[in-house]
């Protein structure tokens, strides 16, 4: 059953197009063997941070005592040999645990609440360009997850500290202008997005790049 091949016959609408993929930390699994496939075959230009590193394929086998087993039984490779496979780095978990368990959400809103003031007399345009996550807010960001029963270790928050300000940043723009306030604070503070914009507008630098403008 792990052996089945299956090929496409209809040309795609982005067969011949330049085609540019973001990629960071939360890509994974299927994701990766995309891109992975798509930069093998020169088709693709990656732009990001490295990846999550899930290329496992499991078998669930549920136990008598209704606990569940979850049997590796395959690994993904890229056409390249790449296996995808890789360690989950500790400074990503704590990003992701502070994350999931609403720790970042419930922070920002209690400096909203505490700043409601000050923001309001803020138009969003200037609290894009001067508002700034200060070590102060990291520092009840992670009095909080304490008090929440998390225990974040200090040099993890600190290899993290960039992505929990943009966060930060926009979950206090989300409560004091809106959904659209946080999206913009997150595009704007995304290099890898910029540069993918970049290299798709310059097609020469595109050929270039995948080596096949000689």
């Amino acid at each position: 059953q792990y052996a089945t091949q299956t090929y496409a016959h209809v040309a795609g609408e982005w067969e011949q197009q330049p085609l540019v993929v973001l990629v960071d930390e939360n890509s994974a699994s299927a994701a990766e063997v995309l891109a992975g496939a798509l930069q093998d075959h020169d088709r693709a230009l990656l732009v990001g941070r490295r990846t999550f590193g899930k290329g496992l394929v499991q078998q669930p086998i549920q136990l008598q005592d209704g606990g569940e087993l979850r049997l590796t039984v395959a690994r993904y490779y890229t056409p390249a040999g790449r296996c995808i496979q890789k360690p989950y780095g500790p400074d990503r978990a704590t990003y992701q645990q502070l994350a999931s368990s609403g720790a970042l959400r419930a922070y920002a809103l209690l400096f909203y609440q505490q700043h409601k003031t000050e923001l309001a007399g803020l138009r969003f345009a200037q609290y894009q360009a001067v508002f700034r996550v200060t070590d102060t807010e990291l520092d009840g960001l992670a009095q909080l997850a304490v008090r929440a029963g998390l225990h974040p270790a200090p040099a993890a928050l600190r290899a993290c500290a960039p992505a929990l300000r943009t966060s930060l940043k926009a979950y206090i723009a989300h409560c004091a202008y809106g959904p659209d306030a946080a999206r913009a604070v997150r595009r704007d503070a995304d290099l890898e997005l910029q540069q993918a914009l970049h290299v798709v507008q310059d097609s020469t630098a595109q050929l270039a790049l995948l080596g096949s403008g000689k």
